[in-house]
């Protein structure tokens, strides 16, 4: 009897297990990366990329002449999507505690931004509810680093970039 009792244990664990892998699998997440040079915006089997390429006269100076841009849409495959996830859960971003890193806003700075979208089903009465987790890295030469969590997922989205692009 001890016997079919731990192995019921085992299979009630792996189905547990396998729910939870599903339930994971299952969510949606939208991610959208912005700074001074690249937008990348991923949502559903998508990425759309826009690049900024800023252009200079004959005389170097520190201000472009001109900006063109450079626009393009990938497919993303299901490993993109699923190690997207992962890294996300894996990385702490969900639970950066401020939604701005960096030095302060009235310094001047390069912006870094992640935003991370999602659907939570069956949290409120009507059913399902948009969630929205937003962090900004200001960066300058006189500027922390950005935390780890932030750094993690940005290297995980421009991973993806770069192989797409």
């Amino acid at each position: 009897m001890r016997c079919v009792i731990l192995q019921l244990k085992k299979t009630v664990g792996c189905l547990a297990l396998m729910l939870l892998a599903w339930s994971v699998q299952a969510q949606d997440y939208d991610f959208f990366y912005k700074s001074a040079w690249l937008e990348a915006h991923f949502q559903g089997d998508s990425l759309y990329i826009t690049k900024y390429v800023y252009e200079h006269g004959a005389e170097p100076t520190a201000t472009p002449a001109g900006v063109r841009l450079q626009r393009s849409t990938k497919w993303l495959t299901e490993e993109d999507k699923q190690s997207l996830q992962d890294c996300l859960l894996t990385s702490g971003f969900l639970e950066l505690s401020e939604d701005a890193y960096g030095v302060e806003a009235s310094q001047r700075f390069y912006p870094y931004t992640i935003q991370v979208q999602w659907e939570e089903r069956g949290k409120d009465k009507g059913g399902v509810r948009f969630r929205t987790k937003k962090v900004v890295y200001r960066s300058s030469p006189l500027a922390e680093p950005p935390p780890a969590a932030f750094s993690t997922l940005q290297e995980c989205l421009l991973k993806i970039v770069n192989a797409r692009d």
